[in-house]
């Protein structure tokens, strides 16, 4: 097949983390009894510096 006839299909695919992660796996039993709540805003502001400090010369 040459490269000027071939095709390509894409499929879109959901997948879910949940649905990935076994009920009794140790991340499961931690997330019941700690909040990691805060872990979000700080990887956000962690990306920015992360960003900035790749992008500065």
């Amino acid at each position: 097949m040459s490269k000027k006839n071939a095709t390509y299909k894409f499929q879109k695919e959901m997948l879910c983390l949940e649905d990935l992660v076994r009920e009794e796996h140790l991340v499961r039993k931690l997330e019941k009894v700690i909040d990691l709540d805060f872990i979000r805003p700080a990887l956000k502001n962690a990306r920015i510096v992360l960003f900035i400090a790749m992008h500065e010369k």
